[in-house]
């Protein structure tokens, strides 16, 4: 170094000031438990295992999303989409972009998982029993569709000045869609008065169909109700209107 020559520490420490208040948080991702996942599945070598099964990139990524979502918030393939677009970071680390890719393609890899089950179940057994040297039967619970085994009954009832402002409509739908998209319901069903034709109306639109007659007794008078029957498609989402009947459409 030659005299007069300033150098600068390397170690000297800058500073800098920073308006806390106008720091503004955008987009904000988990990334804890995809790097997690993550890490577990290339110990079983589950990619590679995808990769050898002839399954294309995409597809690989649907699945990954599909299994790091149970790992993290279980539910239907609906509600892990939107996880995977709103809340996670795994496309970040994966280099995919979820935002870009349609619901419907969780369903379709889930029905790849389901056709490879033999060969994937067999390959993580013998990975499982590498790590851990194992000589015990480890048993492999699938996890991936708990959400699609359960039904449940709906209910409503409207204040008589509330009848006819379209509310039964919106309120059904919303109830529909929260009770198969992201319970993972399989069934819906209801009761209905017979005398009650909006209503019937409306339910037959969306899709119930009739499953039979009951009568209960109301306010002591015999009351005579039709039941009525969804079923939930796997492969749709009940977003309002889209299960609406084209041939009863009507408001």
């Amino acid at each position: 170094i030659e005299s007069g020559e300033v150098v600068a520490d390397p170690l000297a420490q800058d500073f800098q000031e920073v308006n806390v208040d106008s720091l503004q948080l955008v987009k904000p991702r988990s990334v804890g438990v995809e790097s997690l996942g993550l890490y577990a599945l290339s110990q079983l070598g589950f990619v590679e295992k995808l990769s050898e099964l002839g399954i294309n990139g995409v597809m690989r990524a649907a699945i990954l999303g599909n299994v790091i979502g149970r790992m993290a918030k279980p539910a239907s393939e609906l509600a892990t989409w939107n996880w995977l677009q709103r809340h996670s970071a795994l496309g970040e680390l994966i280099d995919f972009d979820f935002e870009a890719m349609p619901h419907t393609r969780l369903y379709q890899a889930s029905d790849i998982l389901m056709k490879h089950r033999k060969v994937i179940e067999d390959n993580i057994f013998s990975a499982v029993q590498t790590l851990f040297c194992l000589d015990e039967t480890v048993t492999l619970y699938d996890l991936t569709n708990t959400y699609f085994e359960g039904e449940a009954e709906f209910r409503i009832a409207l204040r008589a000045d509330k009848i006819g402002q379209g509310l039964g409509k919106v309120i059904t739908i919303d109830t529909l869609a929260k009770g198969f998209d992201e319970w993972g319901l399989v069934h819906i069903h209801l009761i209905v008065r017979k005398n009650n034709r909006r209503a019937i109306e409306l339910y037959q639109r969306l899709g119930f169909t009739h499953q039979g007659e009951c009568r209960k007794t109301v306010n002591n008078q015999p009351t005579d109700f039709l039941l009525m029957d969804l079923p939930h498609k796997p492969h749709e989402s009940f977003i309002a209107g889209s299960h609406l009947n084209p041939c009863l459409t009507g408001t």
